[in-house]
């Protein structure tokens, strides 16, 4: 993985990078980054550990609304085709699919 797309997952994570190292070997650090692998610092920031911990919570929440949108939307388009005026243009329709292929 290339240090910049490293860099970028971790700031989306919401670490904060402290520095950057090039290993040129194991045991040697060298500043240039060709032929070398890349050796990051990052810490969280220090309100990030409340948020890592309340993640699981605001996806269940997040998963609680969306179930309840759902269910909305399926009475909503239940109603709509039990309703008179869709049953009456029912053969319009099926004219226009007929038309159209």
């Amino acid at each position: 993985m290339s240090p910049a797309l490293f860099h970028h997952w971790l700031a989306k994570e919401g670490f904060s990078i402290l520095r950057t190292e090039y290993l040129a070997r194991t045991i040697e650090l060298s500043d240039n980054p060709e032929n070398a692998d890349a050796l990051a610092y990052f810490e969280l920031p220090s309100d990030a550990e409340a948020s890592v911990a309340e993640r699981p919570k605001m996806a269940e929440a997040t998963h609680q609304q969306q179930r309840a949108q759902i269910r909305d939307l399926e009475t909503r388009i239940r109603d709509l085709e039990s309703s008179a005026s869709w049953r009456w243009t029912a053969p319009l329709r099926r004219i226009r699919d007929a038309l159209r292929k």
